[in-house]
């Protein structure tokens, strides 16, 4: 698991980095939970209340891409 991977799940530099398996057993409650959907909804009903989004109909593009968060060296 990565630094960068760490700080996108809301753990801190300073904290302890998660075992794999704990990390596992984490993803795998909350792909059987509501509360990513529901988080969604929120977000979603947020941004239209604050007019990002001003159509009644949503796309969400869920395609895989492989990103690379560290710059070109030089």
């Amino acid at each position: 698991m990565t630094l960068h991977s760490n700080l996108n799940c809301g753990f801190l530099v300073s904290d302890n980095i998660p075992s794999e398996p704990s990390y596992s057993r984490m993803t795998t409650k909350l792909e059987k939970s509501d509360v990513l959907k529901r988080a969604q909804k929120k977000v979603i009903e947020q941004a239209i209340e604050e007019g990002f989004i001003i159509d009644d109909t949503i796309a969400i593009d869920t395609t895989y891409f492989e990103a690379h968060d560290q710059g070109s060296s030089k």
